[in-house]
Protein backbone atom coordinates (compact mmCIF):
# COMPACT_ATOMS: atom_id res chain seq x y z
CA UNK A 1 0.00 0.00 0.00
CA UNK A 2 3.04 2.57 0.75
CA UNK A 3 4.48 2.08 -2.44
CA UNK A 4 1.04 2.69 -4.19
CA UNK A 5 0.78 5.69 -2.29
CA UNK A 6 4.11 7.20 -3.18
CA UNK A 7 3.91 6.02 -6.78
CA UNK A 8 0.47 7.87 -7.06
CA UNK A 9 2.26 10.68 -5.57
CA UNK A 10 5.56 10.16 -7.31
CA UNK A 11 3.01 10.65 -10.68
CA UNK A 12 1.56 14.10 -9.42
CA UNK A 13 5.09 15.24 -8.84
CA UNK A 14 5.95 14.23 -12.57
CA UNK A 15 3.22 15.94 -14.09
CA UNK A 16 3.83 19.41 -12.13
CA UNK A 17 7.18 19.48 -13.49
CA UNK A 18 6.12 19.06 -16.99
CA UNK A 19 3.66 21.13 -17.24
CA UNK A 20 6.39 23.72 -15.41
CA UNK A 21 8.46 23.35 -18.25
CA UNK A 22 5.96 23.10 -20.76
CA UNK A 23 4.67 26.38 -19.70
CA UNK A 24 7.90 27.59 -20.25
CA UNK A 25 9.02 26.03 -23.34
CA UNK A 26 5.12 25.78 -25.19
CA UNK A 27 4.85 22.88 -27.93
CA UNK A 28 4.82 24.17 -31.43
CA UNK A 29 3.83 27.71 -30.51
CA UNK A 30 1.20 26.81 -28.05
CA UNK A 31 1.30 27.20 -24.82
CA UNK A 32 -0.78 24.43 -22.50
CA UNK A 33 -3.43 25.55 -20.27
CA UNK A 34 -2.72 24.51 -16.76
CA UNK A 35 -5.34 24.30 -14.43
CA UNK A 36 -5.15 23.94 -10.86
CA UNK A 37 -8.60 23.22 -8.91
CA UNK A 38 -9.20 21.85 -5.14
CA UNK A 39 -13.19 20.60 -3.95
CA UNK A 40 -14.22 20.05 -0.81
CA UNK A 41 -17.71 18.22 -0.82
CA UNK A 42 -19.75 17.30 2.08
CA UNK A 43 -20.78 13.84 0.05
CA UNK A 44 -18.63 11.94 -2.09
CA UNK A 45 -21.66 10.73 -4.37
CA UNK A 46 -20.80 8.73 -7.61
CA UNK A 47 -22.65 7.59 -10.59
CA UNK A 48 -25.81 7.44 -7.59
CA UNK A 49 -23.32 5.70 -5.04
CA UNK A 50 -22.33 7.16 -1.84
CA UNK A 51 -18.88 6.23 -1.74
CA UNK A 52 -18.06 7.64 1.94
CA UNK A 53 -21.28 6.46 3.35
CA UNK A 54 -22.47 10.54 4.51
CA UNK A 55 -19.00 11.45 5.02
CA UNK A 56 -17.54 14.26 3.34
CA UNK A 57 -14.38 14.66 0.75
CA UNK A 58 -11.75 16.75 -0.21
CA UNK A 59 -10.66 16.36 -4.30
CA UNK A 60 -7.76 18.06 -5.40
CA UNK A 61 -7.07 17.82 -9.20
CA UNK A 62 -4.33 19.11 -12.06
CA UNK A 63 -5.70 19.54 -15.88
CA UNK A 64 -3.19 20.17 -19.05
CA UNK A 65 -4.91 20.88 -22.17
CA UNK A 66 -2.92 22.24 -25.39
CA UNK A 67 -5.06 24.70 -26.86
CA UNK A 68 -5.85 23.43 -30.90
CA UNK A 69 -5.75 20.17 -30.29
CA UNK A 70 -8.53 19.23 -28.54
CA UNK A 71 -6.04 16.39 -26.45
CA UNK A 72 -6.30 17.12 -22.82
CA UNK A 73 -5.12 15.14 -19.59
CA UNK A 74 -6.25 15.23 -15.74
CA UNK A 75 -5.22 13.30 -12.43
CA UNK A 76 -8.08 13.63 -10.22
CA UNK A 77 -7.88 12.55 -6.90
CA UNK A 78 -10.77 12.42 -3.39
CA UNK A 79 -9.77 11.58 -0.37
CA UNK A 80 -12.24 10.90 2.59
CA UNK A 81 -11.88 14.07 6.10
CA UNK A 82 -13.04 10.70 8.22
CA UNK A 83 -11.93 7.76 8.90
CA UNK A 84 -13.43 4.56 7.88
CA UNK A 85 -13.38 4.77 3.97
CA UNK A 86 -10.06 4.30 2.90
CA UNK A 87 -10.73 1.48 0.12
CA UNK A 88 -12.97 3.92 -1.42
CA UNK A 89 -10.47 6.86 -1.99
CA UNK A 90 -8.97 7.25 -5.46
CA UNK A 91 -7.15 8.97 -7.95
CA UNK A 92 -8.31 8.73 -11.43
CA UNK A 93 -6.25 9.53 -14.71
CA UNK A 94 -8.16 10.89 -17.39
CA UNK A 95 -7.50 11.52 -20.93
CA UNK A 96 -9.83 13.32 -23.01
CA UNK A 97 -10.50 14.43 -26.88
CA UNK A 98 -12.55 17.55 -27.20
CA UNK A 99 -14.28 18.44 -30.82
CA UNK A 100 -17.07 19.87 -32.68
CA UNK A 101 -18.76 20.24 -36.09
CA UNK A 102 -22.17 22.26 -37.42
CA UNK A 103 -20.87 24.69 -35.52
CA UNK A 104 -23.00 28.46 -36.13
CA UNK A 105 -26.11 26.17 -36.95
CA UNK A 106 -28.85 25.03 -34.75
CA UNK A 107 -27.38 21.28 -35.06
CA UNK A 108 -24.29 22.37 -33.56
CA UNK A 109 -22.83 19.56 -31.59
CA UNK A 110 -20.02 19.75 -28.94
CA UNK A 111 -18.28 15.89 -28.15
CA UNK A 112 -15.48 14.27 -26.00
CA UNK A 113 -14.50 10.88 -26.19
CA UNK A 114 -12.38 10.01 -22.92
CA UNK A 115 -10.80 7.13 -21.06
CA UNK A 116 -10.82 6.64 -17.37
CA UNK A 117 -8.33 4.99 -14.90
CA UNK A 118 -9.34 4.55 -11.54
CA UNK A 119 -7.02 3.86 -9.23
CA UNK A 120 -7.25 2.82 -4.95
CA UNK A 121 -4.09 3.56 -3.49
CA UNK A 122 -5.16 1.89 -0.45
CA UNK A 123 -6.17 -1.11 -1.71
CA UNK A 124 -4.28 -3.98 -4.30
CA UNK A 125 -4.97 -2.85 -8.05
CA UNK A 126 -6.91 -6.78 -8.60
CA UNK A 127 -9.26 -5.98 -6.27
CA UNK A 128 -10.58 -2.35 -6.93
CA UNK A 129 -8.87 -0.54 -10.18
CA UNK A 130 -10.61 0.23 -13.24
CA UNK A 131 -11.06 1.57 -16.07
CA UNK A 132 -13.88 3.57 -18.37
CA UNK A 133 -13.93 5.02 -22.31
CA UNK A 134 -17.04 6.76 -22.54
CA UNK A 135 -18.19 9.19 -25.10
CA UNK A 136 -20.19 12.57 -24.52
CA UNK A 137 -22.31 15.20 -26.90
CA UNK A 138 -24.27 18.18 -26.00
CA UNK A 139 -26.13 21.11 -28.39
CA UNK A 140 -25.51 24.54 -27.11
CA UNK A 141 -27.69 25.96 -29.85
CA UNK A 142 -30.61 23.48 -30.25
CA UNK A 143 -32.94 25.88 -27.83
CA UNK A 144 -33.04 28.74 -26.99
CA UNK A 145 -35.11 30.38 -23.71
CA UNK A 146 -35.16 33.67 -22.25
CA UNK A 147 -31.77 34.77 -24.55
CA UNK A 148 -30.05 31.56 -23.02
CA UNK A 149 -29.43 28.18 -24.61
CA UNK A 150 -30.95 25.21 -22.57
CA UNK A 151 -28.44 22.33 -23.64
CA UNK A 152 -29.01 18.64 -24.07
CA UNK A 153 -26.45 16.39 -23.30
CA UNK A 154 -25.77 12.41 -23.65
CA UNK A 155 -23.22 10.39 -22.11
CA UNK A 156 -22.44 6.42 -22.59
CA UNK A 157 -19.66 4.90 -20.78
CA UNK A 158 -18.19 1.19 -20.34
CA UNK A 159 -16.54 0.52 -17.26
CA UNK A 160 -14.64 -2.92 -17.04
CA UNK A 161 -11.41 -4.31 -14.35
CA UNK A 162 -8.04 -2.77 -14.92
CA UNK A 163 -6.81 -6.54 -14.50
CA UNK A 164 -6.95 -9.72 -16.58
CA UNK A 165 -6.90 -11.76 -12.98
CA UNK A 166 -9.15 -8.90 -11.10
CA UNK A 167 -11.30 -10.37 -7.95
CA UNK A 168 -13.93 -7.44 -9.34
CA UNK A 169 -14.54 -8.96 -12.39
CA UNK A 170 -18.25 -8.24 -12.32
CA UNK A 171 -17.82 -4.59 -11.21
CA UNK A 172 -17.91 -4.17 -15.20
CA UNK A 173 -21.27 -2.28 -16.52
CA UNK A 174 -22.18 0.51 -19.17
CA UNK A 175 -23.80 3.72 -17.99
CA UNK A 176 -26.46 6.11 -19.77
CA UNK A 177 -27.02 9.56 -19.04
CA UNK A 178 -29.43 12.31 -20.11
CA UNK A 179 -28.74 15.48 -19.13
CA UNK A 180 -29.98 19.55 -19.58
CA UNK A 181 -28.16 22.44 -18.58
CA UNK A 182 -29.21 26.24 -18.38
CA UNK A 183 -27.45 29.35 -17.50
CA UNK A 184 -29.77 31.57 -15.66
CA UNK A 185 -29.04 35.38 -15.75
CA UNK A 186 -29.87 36.71 -11.86
CA UNK A 187 -28.75 40.52 -10.80
CA UNK A 188 -25.10 40.80 -8.92
CA UNK A 189 -26.13 40.86 -5.54
CA UNK A 190 -22.47 42.86 -4.49
CA UNK A 191 -21.95 44.90 -8.09
CA UNK A 192 -24.66 46.90 -9.80
CA UNK A 193 -25.53 46.60 -13.08
CA UNK A 194 -23.52 43.09 -13.45
CA UNK A 195 -24.95 39.78 -14.58
CA UNK A 196 -24.23 36.34 -12.68
CA UNK A 197 -25.26 33.15 -13.94
CA UNK A 198 -26.37 30.57 -12.20
CA UNK A 199 -26.00 27.05 -13.94
CA UNK A 200 -29.05 24.74 -13.39
CA UNK A 201 -28.51 21.06 -13.99
CA UNK A 202 -30.63 17.92 -14.19
CA UNK A 203 -29.58 14.39 -14.68
CA UNK A 204 -30.96 11.32 -15.28
CA UNK A 205 -28.67 8.21 -15.18
CA UNK A 206 -29.21 4.39 -16.51
CA UNK A 207 -27.43 1.71 -15.13
CA UNK A 208 -26.32 -1.23 -16.90
CA UNK A 209 -24.68 -2.89 -14.51
CA UNK A 210 -22.48 -0.28 -13.52
CA UNK A 211 -20.71 -1.54 -10.12
CA UNK A 212 -21.51 -5.23 -9.28
CA UNK A 213 -23.94 -7.86 -10.36
CA UNK A 214 -25.92 -7.00 -7.84
CA UNK A 215 -26.95 -3.63 -9.50
CA UNK A 216 -30.15 -3.83 -11.05
CA UNK A 217 -30.31 -2.83 -15.12
CA UNK A 218 -32.39 0.23 -14.68
CA UNK A 219 -32.66 3.77 -14.27
CA UNK A 220 -31.02 4.18 -10.96
CA UNK A 221 -31.36 8.34 -10.07
CA UNK A 222 -31.80 11.98 -10.75
CA UNK A 223 -29.71 14.45 -9.79
CA UNK A 224 -30.37 18.28 -9.96
CA UNK A 225 -27.84 20.45 -9.12
CA UNK A 226 -26.82 24.61 -9.21
CA UNK A 227 -23.79 26.66 -8.99
CA UNK A 228 -21.83 29.36 -9.81
CA UNK A 229 -18.53 30.68 -10.62
CA UNK A 230 -17.27 33.85 -9.07
CA UNK A 231 -14.34 35.16 -10.34
CA UNK A 232 -11.24 36.53 -8.15
CA UNK A 233 -8.42 37.22 -11.18
CA UNK A 234 -7.03 34.15 -12.20
CA UNK A 235 -8.92 32.16 -9.10
CA UNK A 236 -12.54 30.92 -9.69
CA UNK A 237 -14.43 29.88 -6.84
CA UNK A 238 -17.66 27.90 -7.21
CA UNK A 239 -20.24 26.90 -4.98
CA UNK A 240 -22.82 24.05 -5.73
CA UNK A 241 -25.88 22.69 -4.33
CA UNK A 242 -27.16 19.04 -6.01
CA UNK A 243 -29.74 16.79 -4.83
CA UNK A 244 -30.04 13.06 -5.59
CA UNK A 245 -33.73 11.56 -6.38
CA UNK A 246 -32.94 7.65 -5.93
CA UNK A 247 -34.89 4.66 -7.65
CA UNK A 248 -32.81 2.08 -7.70
CA UNK A 249 -32.47 0.31 -4.31
CA UNK A 250 -29.23 -1.54 -5.68
CA UNK A 251 -27.53 1.96 -6.33
CA UNK A 252 -28.81 3.67 -3.74
CA UNK A 253 -31.72 3.41 -0.94
CA UNK A 254 -31.68 7.04 -0.20
CA UNK A 255 -32.35 10.42 -1.71
CA UNK A 256 -28.84 12.58 -1.35
CA UNK A 257 -28.44 16.03 -0.48
CA UNK A 258 -24.92 17.77 -0.45
CA UNK A 259 -22.47 20.56 -1.36
CA UNK A 260 -19.72 21.69 -3.03
CA UNK A 261 -17.14 24.55 -2.70
CA UNK A 262 -14.29 24.43 -5.60
CA UNK A 263 -11.53 26.57 -5.78
CA UNK A 264 -9.29 26.71 -9.42
CA UNK A 265 -6.53 28.24 -10.26
CA UNK A 266 -6.06 28.72 -14.22
CA UNK A 267 -2.76 29.85 -16.50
Amino acid sequence: MIVKKGMALLSVVVLVSVMSVCQGWGIEGNKPRISLSTSFVSKYIWRGFDKFDDGGAVQPSIDLGWPGTGFSSTVWSCWALSGGSEDQEEMDYITTYSGSFLQDTPCATDYSVNWTCYDYPNIGSKYKDMQEIGAGFSWPNLIVIGGNPLVPSYYVGGLWPAKSDAVNRKAGGWVHILGLGYDLSVSDLLTEGRIQMIHLSAEMVYNGGMGGDRIDHDWSHVVLGASTSIAVGAIAIRPELNYQISMDDSVNEENELWCGLSISYSF
